[in-house]
């Protein structure tokens, strides 16, 4: 364990000093965030300013669920986005040769790789929208809350991880160069809204076939306390863990079939 920490410590030190390096990038980016946080802002209060009430959620618990998504978006983008975006062209390129020859699990060591610290400016967006809801929702924050509010976002990251993992993984027998990895990102704009304005069986869809519900929805609720979908929301972190160790199983099943391009 301390091996792959180590060598996840070095990847975290180069990608500051690339970060540094390239501050006005960075700033640019932290700047657009903000006023991609006003345009979600505008959009939502807008709905809001027709409309009372969104399947029994108010304007500032669905601002806080859209802070929530964006924050657990956030940390799987930091630790795992690159990994599943690069995986298809790098199955069709042959460039997991390198991976493969290295002593070091592949999963892990792509993971490792991939390790891109840019995009903590989206855990930055989700966490001014989350504040903005919570002055406004008047909750009361103590240990307890502040430790589910954890569990959620760990929980909501690591599903994400394992979804796309898992689809991109596909791209072992499907050989394309994209895989199904851009499908997700559409469903994700899903994910952020009230699951119970959808019908029953996008629901299910959502909640038992690609979970994109416990990545915002049902960590939501677990941190407001909702009684309507406590029990299952309480299930979050075990999907969480479900998720990913189907997702290593499949990549790993796609790793055995792996075939360089020969040339």
């Amino acid at each position: 364990m301390n091996y792959y920490f180590s060598i996840w410590w070095n990847y975290v030190l180069q990608n500051i000093k690339v970060v540094l390096t390239y501050r006005v990038n960075f700033i640019i980016s932290f700047f657009a965030t903000l006023i991609y946080v006003v345009i979600n802002l505008s959009f939502i209060w807008v709905i809001f300013e027709n409309i009372p009430s969104l399947a029994g959620w108010n304007f500032y618990e669905v601002i806080f669920m859209f802070g929530i998504g964006e924050i657990t978006f956030g940390v799987f983008a930091v630790i795992g986005q690159n990994f599943t975006n690069n995986l298809a062209a790098n199955i069709v390129d042959g460039q997991l040769d390198r991976t493969l020859l290295r002593p070091i699990n592949p999963f892990l060591q792509q993971l490792i790789e991939n390790f891109n610290l840019n995009d903590v400016v989206i855990v930055f967006k989700g966490l001014v929208l989350v504040t903005f809801a919570v002055l406004n929702l008047n909750l009361e924050i103590g240990l307890k809350e502040i430790l589910i509010f954890i569990v959620a976002i760990f929980s909501g990251s690591i599903t994400y991880l394992g979804i796309f993992v898992t689809i991109s993984s596909l791209s072992f027998w499907l050989k394309d160069r994209r895989g199904l990895i851009d499908p997700l990102y559409v469903m994700n704009n899903y994910s952020r809204w009230p699951l119970n304005i959808y019908p029953k069986i996008i629901r299910f869809f959502m909640t038992w076939v690609l979970p994109f519900a416990f990545v915002a929805f049902y960590p939501t609720n677990l941190i407001l306390g909702k009684e309507d979908f406590m029990q299952i929301s309480m299930f979050a972190p075990f999907m969480a863990i479900l998720t990913l160790c189907f997702a290593f199983f499949i990549y790993s099943k796609g790793i055995k079939k792996y075939e360089s391009t020969g040339t």
